[in-house]
């Protein structure tokens, strides 16, 4: 892995802690009624600066409140078995019902329910720029899941260490990192330390759309429940082709998406982020002794060059080399795949040899005419 990559994108990398807080609209058994309590539920994301003033990208459904919309009505519900309301079997049969009807709102029912999202980058990080603690960081832009998936953050922080889009949508095979913060890490580790984690893959198909017609790619590399709206970038540059974005249900093979390239990149910019610019391949490595001759080192070329000059003053040597390295495969006293050809109205006389080595016919001397090779003796029918 390209350390320069690593370390820059792990400067650039956020955690990011979504507290989603709502009402319920619920069905009392005779009418629709609203609960006098709002209830609150977390999530974690992962996300990444795109900008050096503080512009943080990240998945548009980590901040979608229809999605936490259940999480919502399951707290709800957990209350009242808490407070000896419903019973525990209740509250499941509830939950697997139609609870469509039921929503979820802010203070008044107008209101959408209200988001604190925070922001913090683990300790020990080299240029990390939130380094206090967490931060709120509020939310500029949005697009839902099935819209293209992003949502724009920003936090008031200066020389934050950016990540830029790559140009275009990169092809199929090219090498990549999903970055990100997997839930199931934090379980066994203090996410306070925690660096983000990386995962290599490539790309699988680079030319996919939603059912709703929004740009995707779908890459090879693991990306678990927590490293949604983290960037993956190519293994090269750094440079991210798309956002973090989901996996099919019951696909336990390596079979994620992440975001459009160019629809990301076109909808940050729409919104006026001032995107650092993309990042370009190192050259490979390339030996002192190599000129602009291409990959073959100098002495190479120099030996090339003398052997030919041997051969135009003694060209008659190389087929003499030739010559022997072809009859060595060859016992003595056995033709090289040889055989005698009678001439016309001539039964038994021999008309000559085709040779071994180049398959030329009517030879009748030591050596073909034709490659030099040598030949045995004719053999009569």
């Amino acid at each position: 892995m390209n350390g320069d990559v690593t370390a820059l994108v792990e400067a650039a990398m956020v955690r990011l802690y979504v507290e989603t807080t709502a009402k319920v609209e619920y069905y009392n058994g005779t009418a629709m009624v609203n609960s006098t309590k709002a209830f609150t539920v977390a999530s974690a994301c992962s996300g990444f600066f795109i900008s050096e003033s503080g512009h943080i990208a990240s998945a548009g459904h980590c901040v979608e409140p229809a999605l936490v919309r259940n999480d919502i009505i399951a707290a709800f519900l957990a209350e009242n078995v808490k407070d000896n309301m419903i019973t525990e079997a209740t509250a499941k049969e509830i939950m697997a019902s139609d609870l469509s009807a039921w929503k979820i709102h802010g203070n008044i029912e107008s209101d959408p329910p209200s988001q604190k999202v925070s922001a913090y980058q683990p300790k020990g990080i080299k240029g990390a720029v939130i380094t206090d603690g967490p931060i709120v960081v509020p939310i500029l832009g949005f697009r839902t899941h099935a819209n293209g998936d992003t949502v724009l953050l920003k936090a008031e922080v200066s020389n934050a260490t950016a990540l830029a889009f790559a140009t275009e949508t990169p092809k199929k095979q090219t090498e990549v990192l999903a970055v990100g913060w997997p839930s199931s890490v934090d379980r066994v580790s203090d996410p306070v330390h925690q660096h983000a984690s990386f995962e290599s893959g490539d790309v699988s198909n680079d030319s996919g759309r939603s059912q709703a017609g929004v740009p995707q790619i779908q890459i090879s590399a693991p990306v678990s429940k927590g490293m949604s709206g983290g960037p993956t970038v190519e293994r090269a540059t750094g440079n991210v082709i798309g956002v973090n974005s989901f996996f099919p249900v019951g696909e336990n093979q390596p079979f994620n998406f992440v975001t459009g390239t160019d629809f990301t990149r076109q909808w940050f910019q729409s919104l006026g982020v001032p995107l650092v610019a993309a990042r370009v391949a190192p050259a490979p490595d390339v030996p002192q002794d190599t000129q602009k001759t291409g990959s073959v080192p100098v002495w190479l070329w120099a030996l090339i060059i003398a052997v030919a000059a041997m051969v135009v003053a003694a060209g008659v040597g190389l087929v003499v080399l030739r010559t022997r390295r072809a009859r060595a495969l060859v016992p003595v006293g056995q033709h090289a795949g040889s055989f005698t050809e009678p001439a016309a109205g001539m039964p038994g006389t021999v008309h000559g040899l085709m040779c071994g080595a180049c398959g030329a016919g009517n030879q009748t001397g030591r050596f073909c005419n034709n490659c030099g090779a040598g030949m045995t003796q004719p053999t009569p029918n």
